[in-house]
């Protein structure tokens, strides 16, 4: 959920521009698969390219085992080099539905691919500040180049490589926050293995769909009304209590509209679709097993500090993360924060003047200085 902390373009498409000399290559042809992909340890190419030529590290006069890569599943191959030119035997594909030879052309690898579809169900998603808002979903293997790509709303066919496993996240790119099935080729028709997919009860598989199942939970935000982003539902914001249909035993997030390292908590529903388990027991909030997850707030004074040089307090405005877009404040005040997670305050307005911080709970006093101007958070008192 962390938009700009993500390492957006993990690998550059090097693949579809460098010339890579007089060594021994192979060529992929994509077909209709329109994902990212690799062959042993170079960077991804993008699947956009029709064709994607690879460098392979291998001696003329030896055979040698290769393989193409998407995600964290691959398929392997063998490749006889003769000077630079390169032979694939085309018995060696392991498995076998992943690719084909073409006649007359022993060194480009054909992806095989057959359709499939995506159907996160009508119910995945939220009802936010009144409104329904559709759940969000990843290919992560379609986005390694161009991570992590488009996110996806409702029913969608994906062309996807028989033989491979693919994997589906529910927008938070954290561990456990995706689930995996692998695709079978059947007379050219693509299906789903039922018992192909983990975490066991994420969906459900009928012949070439893969249907979320999903379950309702209950945020109770208590005194917190500030802005908050849960991840399946980016980017829209919620300032009260929602409800927001997840993914059965998958692992979802709740940031604090900060979006920096820090600033989310994340949580954990279980195939039963009621038990909630707080991901690393954060003190941000509590869960159990009627299927609502409670926010825990903390009452705190916050304090602007002596402007340096000065005799005098500042008297200025600031913002924190929850408000930047709303009317700033002034003085002394009191709010309501998630203990453990970070927010920022900024002075003036500028990047440059913003500092991140957190509160933790019972009591804590905590400090930080935008723009030279020290802060002082007090936590008041902790209150539902």
């Amino acid at each position: 959920m962390k938009r700009f902390t993500q390492l957006i373009g993990m690998f550059s498409v090097l693949t579809a521009f460098i010339a890579y000399g007089d060594g021994p290559q192979i060529t992929v042809n994509s077909g209709k698969y329109r994902g990212d992909y690799t062959i042993d340890n170079n960077p991804y190419a993008s699947g956009t390219n029709s064709t994607n030529t690879f460098p392979i590290t291998a001696t003329s006069g030896t055979t040698s085992l290769h393989y193409f890569w998407v995600g964290n599943s691959s398929f392997r191959f063998s490749v006889t080099v003769d000077g630079t030119n390169t032979t694939i035997d085309p018995k060696s594909i392991k498995p076998p539905e992943c690719a084909w030879l073409h006649p007359g052309d022993k060194s480009t690898l054909w992806l095989n691919t057959v359709p499939i579809t995506i159907n996160p169900g009508f119910k995945y998603g939220g009802y936010i500040n009144g409104k329904k808002v559709p759940g969000l979903y990843y290919m992560t293997d379609y986005n390694r180049v161009d991570y992590p790509g488009s996110s996806y709303h409702g029913k969608k066919e994906f062309y996807l490589i028989p033989g491979l496993v693919c994997e589906v996240d529910d927008g938070s790119y954290v561990g456990g926050s995706s689930m995996q099935f692998r695709v079978r080729s059947v007379k050219g028709e693509g299906v789903i293995p039922p018992d192909s997919i983990s975490p066991v009860g994420a969906a459900t598989a009928k012949g070439d769909t893969l249907l979320f199942n999903t379950a309702p939970i209950n945020i109770e935000t208590g005194a917190y009304d500030h802005p908050y982003i849960v991840s399946t539902l980016y980017p829209e914001l919620s300032s009260s209590n929602s409800i927001v249909n997840c993914i059965r035993g998958l692992t979802a997030g709740i940031d604090s509209r900060t979006e920096v390292g820090g600033s989310e908590f994340y949580f954990k529903l279980g195939s039963d679709g009621k038990t909630i388990t707080i991901v690393d027991v954060n003190p941000a909030a509590t869960g159990g097993t009627n299927g609502v997850l409670s926010f825990e707030p903390l009452k705190v004074n916050v304090t602007p500090g002596t402007v340096p040089g000065t005799n005098q307090s500042y008297t200025g405005q600031y913002q924190l993360s929850y408000n930047y877009d709303a009317a700033p404040f002034q003085g002394e005040m009191s709010t309501y924060l998630l203990p453990s997670l970070v927010y920022w305050v900024s002075v003036g307005g500028s990047d440059s003047t913003i500092t991140a911080f957190s509160i933790s709970p019972p009591t804590s006093v905590t400090t930080c200085t935008p723009g030279g101007i020290p802060f002082t958070f007090t936590v008041a008192k902790h209150r539902k």
